[in-house]
């Protein structure tokens, strides 16, 4: 389900944990030690964040294997429990 790589390339699809959720999102820009990640709008409110865009350390997340994108784990926004869960 993972790419043995450890640094993303713009438009991979990565796994990383932040504040004790586990976040999926896009990398959308590169830089020498970081990658700028598009996460959605659900995460982004339950990590208080102002904004859909994080920076996240290279070595800090996994990046999915998108030759087996059915085996992404799912992700539904529970309001009521105020909770990201993957199943």
């Amino acid at each position: 389900m993972y790419t043995e790589k450890n640094i993303g390339k713009i438009g991979d699809v990565i796994h990383f944990k932040r504040d004790n959720l586990f976040v999926i999102g896009q990398i959308i820009s590169l830089r020498e030690v970081t990658c700028v990640v598009e996460i959605s709008q659900a995460y982004a409110d339950e990590l208080k964040l102002e904004t859909t865009r994080t920076v996240v350390r290279h070595g800090k997340y996994k990046i999915f294997d998108m030759k087996e994108k059915g085996n992404l784990p799912s992700c539904d926004y529970m309001p009521e429990t105020n909770a990201v869960l993957h199943t």
